[in-house]
């Protein structure tokens, strides 16, 4: 998901910031499963680590400019992170990275997959339904719940950009 220009997050592919800084553009790109982390500078890798720390930094030099990318994970927990850029020692570009926990359902959203597991329990033991049949409710209530989880929770994060 497209946060905004220079930011990218997903849970499959993990986090990309862009950075322009003069007339480059640096790129950090972090992976949560695989802990892979890439920096490139105009496309060309300068820096590439694998770690699961909750820190991590990569230092380089660009036309004799001395550059580091820092990335942390302040709270797990509750997904926030930052990223920035620093140049010369100071500190240029901030991106602050959070999740937003989604709003709590109303009840009418649980309605359906409830519904569903009732039939399954009364078909299994009054024996109305065939037991293959209250499987089959069982596991769609179960797939609703999931798939509207999983579109609810897809764009919910926000990222607060710091210019020094």
């Amino acid at each position: 998901m497209k946060i905004n220009e220079f930011v990218e997050v997903s849970f499959k592919k993990g986090a990309t910031f862009i950075f322009k800084v003069d007339s480059n553009e640096i790129v950090y790109k972090c992976s949560p499963f695989s802990g892979k982390e890439l920096v490139s500078v105009n496309g060309n890798l300068v820096s590439e680590s694998q770690s699961y720390k909750l820190k991590s930094s990569h230092r380089f030099v660009v036309d004799g400019v001395k550059y580091e990318v820092n990335f942390e994970s302040k709270d797990l927990i509750n997904g926030d992170n930052e990223c920035s850029l620093v140049k010369e020692g100071q500190l240029i570009k901030l991106y602050k990275l959070k999740y937003i926990k989604p709003p709590k359902k109303p009840i009418y959203y649980w309605i359906p997959p409830l519904v569903l597991g009732a039939l399954a329990g009364v078909g299994i033991t009054q024996g109305i339904l065939p037991i293959w049949l209250c499987i089959v409710f069982s596991v769609l209530a179960f797939v609703i719940v999931f798939i509207f989880e999983l579109i609810s929770n897809m764009e919910n994060w926000e990222c607060e950009v710091v210019d020094v």
